[in-house]
């Protein structure tokens, strides 16, 4: 009678899961310019391996690129951190977003753009992403 409450609870079981939302959201700013590029994926799988170390990182890397090659929103990934992360957990993801960013050496408006708007969804003031911002410079 109440199936779609145990849907519900599996779905949200997998967005618990902060380490693989927050993979995710990394692989949608990769992509945000149309591609990746070889310092966007090394610090994509600097990522995995801080987070993921007892996992082949080429494996979660593709699995990563895969799920999010053919996605067109965030929203999920969005959900589940606002759901589950910290502020502090947020400004630290905010940090990677942005090291991943100007990892190529060059910092493309569209990507910038995204940069603020994932801060804006996440509930982190424009202040505190300007000084995210500042401190890799």
């Amino acid at each position: 009678m109440f199936n779609f409450l145990k849907k519900n609870k599996e779905v949200s079981e997998e967005i618990k899961n902060v380490d693989f939302v927050a993979l995710d959201l990394l692989m949608h700013v990769a992509l945000a310019d149309g591609g990746i590029a070889k310092d966007e994926i090394d610090n994509v799988l600097r990522y995995i391996q801080e987070n993921y170390p007892n996992d082949d990182k080429e494996k979660t890397y593709l699995n990563a690129y895969k799920r999010m090659n053919n996605s067109t929103s965030f929203f999920e990934e969005i959900k589940g951190i606002n759901t589950n992360f910290k502020k502090s957990q947020k400004e630290n993801l905010l940090k990677d977003i942005w090291m991943l960013i100007i990892a190529d050496g060059k910092i493309d408006p569209y990507e910038e753009n995204i940069f603020y708007r994932i801060g804006e969804l996440l509930k982190i003031k424009r202040s505190t992403l300007n000084k995210i911002k500042s401190g890799f410079k």
